[in-house]
């Protein structure tokens, strides 16, 4: 891929034409570049599919069984309760899906956007957490701590939320020992501002890199 072809692919993608042609390294920049936006895509793809398939087909489901289940009654006049929670259950997995994109991006970024830059990591998450005033590896705050709070309680407690793991703000009045429930609407807002940490965190971390090996030159 020459020049020309990465900096019209990055235009097409909102960065200003005449900053990238004034870059000279385009083997590191422009390609960390193209890299970092690769990432923002494939997070925007797996949120995309939550909210224009999963979860339009997982409410379809609900209904469904709403349905099915109001016809028995009426049918046998015996009492069941409707226990179908697809919606939920798959708003769940839309935190967990997410948060795991944005964790494999953080571990691609030490892998391989530093060694680009030839940047050490300690000196790398020390100037990440000075402009941003929060751990990269590890935030214990903000949206980003949210998504991993919701994931972990999904993936390792069936989904219920309990006092010993350190509950976000919102869930600190949260009842304990029940199933985590989160309208889509909720889920649609904190997507999106992951959506915009992510596409900070991704893009700033090529950028911080940059300028590193400015100052070492």
């Amino acid at each position: 891929m020459d020049k020309n072809t990465i900096i019209e692919f990055l235009v097409d993608n909102g960065f200003d034409r005449s900053k990238l042609e004034a870059i000279k390294d385009e083997n590191k920049m422009l390609l960390s570049l193209v890299k970092a936006v690769s990432w923002l895509k494939q997070f925007e793809f797996i949120q995309s599919l939550y909210f224009d398939k999963f979860i339009p087909a997982a409410e379809k489901l609900d209904e469904e069984v709403a349905t099915e289940i109001l016809l028995i009654r009426k049918k046998y006049d015996v009492e069941i309760k409707n226990e179908s929670q697809v919606v939920n259950e798959t708003v769940r997995f839309g935190y967990l899906a997410l948060y795991h994109k944005l964790e494999n991006c953080r571990k691609e970024i030490l892998k391989f956007i530093l060694p680009v830059f030839e940047i050490k990591e300690e000196l790398f998450l020390s100037e990440f957490k000075q402009k941003f005033g929060y751990d990269f590896k590890k935030p214990n705050s903000g949206i980003i701590y949210k998504f991993s709070w919701i994931s972990d309680c999904t993936k390792h407690q069936n989904a219920i939320a309990s006092e010993r793991n350190n509950p976000p703000i919102e869930f600190l009045n949260y009842p304990i020992g029940k199933q985590i429930s989160i309208n889509k609407d909720v889920f649609l807002s904190d997507s999106e501002l992951l959506r915009k940490t992510f596409k900070e965190l991704c893009f700033q971390s090529v950028f911080i890199c940059a300028i590193e090996e400015l100052k070492n030159l």
